[in-house]
């Protein structure tokens, strides 16, 4: 049974299942309907609050600025207001961002997350290690500016084509083109834009919750060209100061594990979750 959950500024919430919380987040430009094949297994065990946020897919805008912080805090009141007990997060890429920033700043609101193929600092992640938060700005004011004029069609198609390589399974890729054809353009800039000027690399070390990051190969491997070192390497600089972390590599799925292989995502997580209630048993 699904039902309708709360409604933010910045999100809405169907909640699913009964048992331990786990509380999903998805990617940019993403509907929550990213998780549903995951959802039909985590549900026998877990109470799932899935969020659709403001602007993404097909979802209502918001005119939040900024916009992450502000989803990050009214999600911090929605754990408080639903009285959720310890609640798991499981986030992809800007989820997970979102998700590792609400547990640097209320860690004692979440008791473990789980994020999927994403960093404290996006714009050192990429093929500019050496940036920072002043170079990322700029890229940032970039994105910004592209995403406050019309579409142009080169552009457009560019950045379709991009999105195709991070899904390996042909029936999913068309709904992940669909799902950012219909987001509102104006968000998209903005996350962007706060995405790569914000750092959280320092801010690591605050992430009490024990932390499973789950990265992938095959994306980058074909996206960037890396090989699995490179990509392994990427991961432990970024999270090098997060106290109690562990790094899962999955060789043989893009960036949408959830869709290329959700039953491996949910056999990651749930082995993740049964070894930290025995080790505090």
């Amino acid at each position: 049974m699904t039902l309708t959950g709360q409604i933010t500024s910045t999100f809405r919430v169907e909640v699913r299942g009964s048992g331990s919380p786990l509380i999903f987040l998805p990617d940019l430009a993403c509907s929550g309907q990213v998780w549903e094949d995951t959802l039909q297994t985590y549900c026998l065990r877990h109470e799932c609050h899935v969020l659709h946020v403001a602007g993404f897919a097909d979802e209502t805008p918001a005119n939040a600025v900024p916009f992450l912080e502000t989803i990050k805090e009214e999600l911090a009141a929605y754990i408080k207001e639903n009285s959720l007990t310890a609640p798991v997060i499981v986030g992809h890429s800007v989820g997970g961002f979102i998700g590792m920033w609400l547990a640097a700043d209320h860690p004692y609101l979440v008791s473990s997350l789980v994020l999927i193929d994403t960093f404290p600092f996006y714009a050192g992640a990429g093929n500019k290690p050496d940036a920072t938060p002043e170079s990322g700005k700029l890229a940032g004011e970039q994105m910004l500016r592209n995403y406050a004029s019309p579409p142009v069609p080169d552009y457009e198609a560019t950045a379709e084509s991009a999105k195709r390589l991070l899904v390996s399974r042909p029936d999913h890729v068309a709904r992940v083109v669909l799902w950012r054809r219909v987001s509102d353009r104006q968000t998209m800039g903005r996350v962007f834009y706060e995405l790569l000027s914000t750092d959280l690399r320092a801010r690591m070390a605050d992430v009490i919750a024990p932390t499973l990051v789950i990265g992938v190969w095959a994306g980058k491997r074909d996206f960037a060209g890396r090989t699995k070192e490179q990509a392994e390497h990427v991961f432990y600089e970024q999270y090098a100061r997060t106290p109690n972390w562990r790094l899962i590599m999955m060789d043989d799925v893009r960036h949408f594990v959830m869709l290329d292989d959700p039953e491996a995502l949910v056999r990651a997580t749930e082995s993740f979750l049964e070894n930290l209630q025995i080790c505090s048993a």
